[in-house]
């Protein structure tokens, strides 16, 4: 491959890795939200939200090391 190619490559995955922790922050804002005006379910989405980070990072480390 020639070193434009690679480039490219590369910025897919960083933009996979970004587009992964997206959902997230976004779950947690939610949580933040319900919470707010004091509903039970804000806790199913803190849940959520760890489980999704969890799962984005140990993806973006496996990527991570593949470079």
């Amino acid at each position: 491959m020639n070193n434009k190619m690679m480039k490219r490559k590369q910025t897919l995955k960083r933009i996979k890795l970004v587009l992964g922790f997206i959902p997230s922050i976004l779950l947690a804002i939610v949580a933040c939200i319900l919470a707010s005006y004091q509903t039970s379910y804000w806790v199913f989405f803190v849940y959520a939200a760890m489980v999704a980070l969890f799962l984005s990072g140990h993806r973006a480390s496996k990527m991570l090391k593949e470079e």
